[in-house]
């Protein structure tokens, strides 16, 4: 079932110690057969490479191409079982272009899906606090899942998985996600 959004007391983070573990954990802890996720052809490789560890059902859209994600969510079978997924980077880092985050959004809470952002290349830099994009565009509050750096603008090292849904999210990459369970 989709996440309910709302600024919320359980909203938790958890560090990785790159920013792929970071993706890895996420998607792959959260997706799984059955599932559906759905992203953008340009995303990071540490995104695709996640989902397609995950065992969901993968399909790409092109670069930006919203119309085409809107069918494919579309076109994808309602089961109470499965869950949908949409993910982006919200910076695209070959391109430097960025992603529609409110439509994007809006897609998300129309087809019941999951809204999974890589903030990599806008932490630090985007937004009036550095949160990223979605701060940038004021949707921080329609994203479930984001996926921050603290290296790059930064200057450390790691991957940060933030969402507004502890129990939902958080604790299930803390038990499920073999990327951060297994790396000491």
């Amino acid at each position: 079932a989709r996440f309910r959004h709302h600024d919320s007391p359980n909203a938790a983070a958890l560090l990785c110690p790159t920013g792929y573990m970071a993706n890895l954990a996420a998607v792959t802890a959260l997706a799984g057969p059955g599932d559906l996720i759905c992203q953008d052809k340009l995303n990071h490789a540490s995104l695709i490479d996640a989902a397609r560890m995950s065992g969901a059902h993968v399909r790409t859209y092109p670069h930006l191409r919203l119309d085409k994600l809107e069918r494919l969510l579309g076109a994808a079978p309602e089961n109470e079982r499965s869950h949908k997924f949409i993910i982006t980077d919200a910076v695209f880092s070959m391109d430097g272009d960025t992603a529609d985050l409110a439509a994007l959004a809006d897609l998300a809470s129309r087809y019941n899906a999951i809204l999974v952002v890589d903030e990599a290349h806008a932490t630090g830099v985007l937004g009036p606090t550095g949160a990223g994009l979605a701060e940038a565009q004021g949707v921080s509050h329609g994203v479930d899942v984001s996926i921050s750096t603290a290296s790059k603008a930064l200057g450390s090292l790691g991957g940060i998985i933030t969402s507004p849904h502890r129990e939902a999210v958080i604790e299930t990459i803390v038990n499920r996600g073999r990327a951060f369970i297994y790396t000491t």
